[in-house]
């Protein structure tokens, strides 16, 4: 079964400064590298996740939200 590979990443976000958009890109490589292996599809070339995070969350948590989001939606969920 192939590992997913993920070429590009572009997050659309509202709300956060340029530096907080930085440092979530930080968090979500540094989450997503610590993922075992995520098995997928091999069709899979394009997915798209919409997060509504309430006010006031920690960027650490909006991280752990969109990785474990592209992780079930692959077909594998996070312990």
């Amino acid at each position: 079964m192939p590992n997913l590979t993920i070429d590009c990443l572009t997050l659309k976000l509202s709300g956060l400064s340029t530096q907080e958009g930085q440092r979530l890109a930080q968090l979500l490589e540094a989450r997503l590298v610590s993922v075992p292996s995520i098995a997928s599809s091999p069709d899979l070339d394009h997915l798209s996740i919409t997060l509504n995070a309430p006010p006031g969350q920690p960027l650490e948590w909006l991280a752990q939200q969109i990785v474990a989001e592209i992780v079930r939606r692959v077909g594998r969920t996070l312990n």
